[in-house]
């Protein structure tokens, strides 16, 4: 049976995804989630929030038991985690931040929305702020996580290295692509490279790779969950 690497912090709705299409589903990250040096103040009741990363919402959420605010997510995954959260008014623009800010402002008039408050990361990818802004929308940025990149090859996709030859990767971040090459490169896994498959979430995640000698690179039609699992589908068909 194939097995599917899945190298996102929350993985359990690709692992489900996985699953259905007949592949062994391995959850390994290559981050790790910390929390931000500075505790975020909670967004003001009236506001709604935005969320572009599952580790935001799990961020989010350790920082307050209260979940009646609005959100916003950037895709099908991380609106089904909020919403597992207990954030049930929750909506997916199903796509990338672009859409997400389409998403905003569209909504905007038919629910007279409060400020936006914006939780994510660190580091983003895209500018939801601008885009909001450029729409008169108010909107404010919270830090609540940062990601780092683990030093160390996980234990269970090592086991899998080790053991098995068809394994694909799915890679959803160019900080998690950067993570798999540095640690696929070193000498113990390096010979594992041109029996890899990986299946990037975008153009530029699989950019990060750089020159990766892997055995294919996919990359999905468009920055979502179900086009991901499509390049999947299609990956493991062509194996």
């Amino acid at each position: 049976m194939a097995i599917v690497w899945i190298t996102r912090i929350s993985g359990e709705a690709s692992a489900k995804a996985v699953a259905a299409l007949g592949a062994s589903p391995l959850i390994a990250p290559l981050l790790k989630l910390c929390a931000a040096s500075t505790p975020a103040s909670a967004p003001p009741d009236d506001n709604v929030i935005a969320f572009t990363s599952g580790s935001a919402v799990r961020a989010f959420a350790a920082l307050t038991d209260r979940r009646h605010w609005r959100a916003y997510a950037i895709g099908d995954a991380t609106a089904a985690l909020a919403v597992s959260l207990g954030f049930e008014n929750t909506l997916s623009a199903s796509g990338d931040v672009n859409a997400l800010a389409a998403l905003i402002i569209k909504d905007a008039p038919k629910n007279a929305l409060g400020a936006v408050t914006y939780l994510s990361g660190v580091h983003i990818a895209g500018d939801l702020m601008g885009a909001l802004d450029a729409a008169g929308i108010r909107a404010s940025r919270e830090i609540i996580y940062a990601t780092h990149p683990v030093t160390q090859m996980p234990e269970r996709a090592a086991d899998a290295l080790i053991n098995e030859d068809n394994i694909t990767v799915l890679l959803y971040s160019p900080k998690g692509a950067r993570a798999f090459a540095a640690l696929i490169n070193s000498p113990q896994f390096a010979a594992n490279i041109p029996k890899l498959i990986t299946v990037s979430l975008s153009a530029n995640i699989d950019a990060a790779l750089g020159g990766l000698a892997l055995m294919a690179r996919h990359i999905a039609d468009a920055p979502n969950e179900a086009a991901l699992i499509s390049a999947l589908e299609t990956a493991l068909a062509k194996a």
